[in-house]
């Protein structure tokens, strides 16, 4: 049996891939591909699939079917460092012994060809707890271990990531503020993420994969499948893209709500924004600059002898595109923030649909106008 651990990176698509392999679980198992549910829900899931073969809709699934394999990844993490918190959309999952003998089960009894780990959360193992790599290595004795990872460049990545927090309401500073850290960890140490994995389970294939390259070979799921030697499954449903991505005009707009409203009013202005995104003239994304050309040059510095590791398990330099990164944009945050107030109209701000956004959105706007 061969056993391939996707473990992401952020925002290279994983959210699209788990809901594929989730809605296609019984096609994909007829194949000899196996996407191993780790409790009892994603069990009678399974079941349901087979009996009736009934299409879902994969927005609709509950995280625990759709991204079961990040539900163990957050308990293991939870066990072995006691400040993480279990997020709430998977605080039903059992303890890791039963979900460990659930994946086990699954690979004698229904003897898979290959079985796929699909978790991003599982690449803050190696940096933040690498001993679970081993606890994952004991279901999987005796397979054919695949490692499977997807990188952004590094300043494309972390703006991204920013995006993310900025998007579940999160107060963070700007990328370029002093206070912030961004060059440390899973967010940009890839050797640090990676390494471990290839030191706790000898023998495992690195599949190092930059982003760019991926979206160019059809995106996720595609780029998975063909990478892997899998075919899809003939007559699989198709997923929409998951998880989108908040455009990054709005970042100064969503930071300025994070840092003055309560978290659940914040949160509510990035679906807002993204509903009205294609009606406004905004900056184009890559020409928006969220670091500065000082911090451009210390990422430069800093990520060039991580590059060269990558290159030497990928078979050679991973970005093409790398001089991208000392590359300061012509358009600053603040400028964008300007446009972004200057596009809004009295319309779009009164279809918010928070009343403390309408009335922050407005005072901004106002505020900038005079």
């Amino acid at each position: 049996m061969k056993a391939i651990i996707h473990i992401g990176h952020h925002k290279t698509g994983t959210t699209s891939l788990q809901s594929f392999l989730a809605v296609n679980w019984a096609r994909l198992l007829a194949a000899g591909i196996l996407y191993p549910w780790i409790e009892s829900e994603g069990a009678a899931w399974g079941q349901a699939q087979l009996l009736r073969g009934e299409a879902v809709d994969p927005e609709l699934l509950p995280a625990s079917l759709r991204e079961p394999h990040n539900g163990m990844a957050f308990r293991m993490l939870a066990k072995a460092l006691p400040e993480r918190n279990v997020p709430p959309h998977h605080r039903n999952t059992p303890m890791l012994p039963m979900m460990l003998r659930a994946i086990r089960n699954q690979a004698e009894l229904l003897e898979p060809e290959v079985m796929v780990f699909c978790s991003e959360v599982m690449g803050h193992f190696g940096i933040d707890a690498p001993d679970l790599i081993d606890t994952l290595a004991e279901p999987l004795d005796g397979a054919e271990l695949v490692l499977h990872v997807t990188l952004r460049r590094p300043d494309d990545h972390l703006v991204a990531w920013h995006g993310q927090e900025l998007w579940f309401g999160a107060p963070r500073p700007a990328l370029s503020n002093p206070v912030s850290n961004p060059f440390e960890g899973v967010h940009f140490d890839y050797r640090a993420m990676i390494e471990p994995w290839l030191e706790r389970m000898p023998g495992i294939a690195p599949h190092i994969r930059a982003h760019r390259a991926m979206m160019r070979a059809g995106g996720s799921i595609t780029d998975f499948f063909t990478r892997s030697g899998l075919a899809l499954p003939e007559g699989a449903a198709e997923v929409p893209v998951m998880n989108p991505s908040l455009p990054r005009a709005f970042y100064p707009l969503m930071r300025a709500a994070n840092a003055a409203l309560p978290r659940p009013a914040a949160r509510s202005l990035g679906p807002d924004l993204v509903h009205i995104a294609g009606m406004l003239a905004l900056p184009a994304p890559d020409e928006i600059e969220f670091f500065g050309p000082a911090r451009r040059a210390e990422m430069v510095e800093r990520f060039a002898p991580i590059h060269d590791w990558l290159a030497g398990i990928s078979g050679g330099p991973l970005f093409d595109d790398l001089d991208e990164i000392a590359r300061t944009r012509p358009v600053s945050e603040d400028e964008a923030l300007a446009q972004v107030l200057g596009t809004l109209t009295s319309d779009h701000i009164a279809g918010f649909s928070n009343p403390a956004v309408r009335r922050f959105v407005a005072d901004l706007k106002q505020g900038r106008a005079g």
